[in-house]
Parts: C-alpha cells; structure tokens; sequence
C-alpha cells in the first residue's frame, strides 16, 4: 500500500498468496465490502480472524491518513508477539524432548548390555 497500490488490489493479492480457505473466504467478503464502500476497519471488524486491537489500528489509521504506516507498525507489533510465543513454546518443549531422547538412548543401552550381563552371570554361574 506505501507503495500506492489500492487497497482492492492489496486484498486481491493477499487472497492468492494464502492457502488457508477460511482466511481466502474472509478477505473476498472484505474485498466486497470495500467496493461496496464500507470502511476497511468496519469490513474487518465482522470477522473473527482479526484481533480487535489491529480492527482499531486500520481505523485509527484511516482516519488519520496513515494506514501503511500503522499498518506496518502492527505487522511488527504481531511478528514480535508470534515470536514471543514460539519461543516461549520451544522452552517449555526443549526439557521434554532432552528427558525422551535420555530414554531413548537409555533403552538402547539396556538392550544392548542387559545380554551381555545376562552371558556373564550363566557363564561365570
């Protein structure tokens, strides 16, 4: 959109690029709604996929004049926040998958000297 691409045509190729049908089904009823000419923030406002506070910052940004702009503050707002709770997950898994790979590994040198002890008690019994 900095970039003076219309807002029509800014949906039209966010539809393309996903494969998330849900996500396609609700940018075509934005689209729609836009060219029928409701605001942007109001088209998303019906549509649960978008969190209410970036409805707020598409309109905050209307209203100003300033939508690439909020609108990439927002995208920066969210990257950060799903980097967040990745990282937050891969911490909470990371003690688990080392505790699975000690048994794992464990198991395996169970199978592989629980014979040999096994010989050893027979042969020297």
């Amino acid at each position: 959109m900095a970039a003076g691409v219309s807002v029509l045509e800014t949906l039209e190729i966010l539809e393309g690029m996903t494969r998330n049908d849900v996500i396609k089904a609700t940018l075509a009823r934005i689209r729609e709604m836009i060219s029928q000419g409701t605001s942007i923030a109001v088209s998303m406002s019906g549509n649960k996929i978008f969190p209410p506070l970036l409805t707020k910052m598409t309109q905050v940004g209307e209203n100003s004049g300033s939508l690439p702009e909020v609108l990439d503050r927002s995208s920066d707002y969210y990257e950060r926040k799903v980097d967040s709770a990745i990282d937050t997950m891969v911490g909470v898994l990371e003690p688990a998958l080392i505790i699975t790979v000690g048994a794992i590994i464990m198991v395996v040198l169970l199978a592989l000297y629980l014979p040999i002890f096994t010989l050893s008690d027979i042969k020297g019994g």
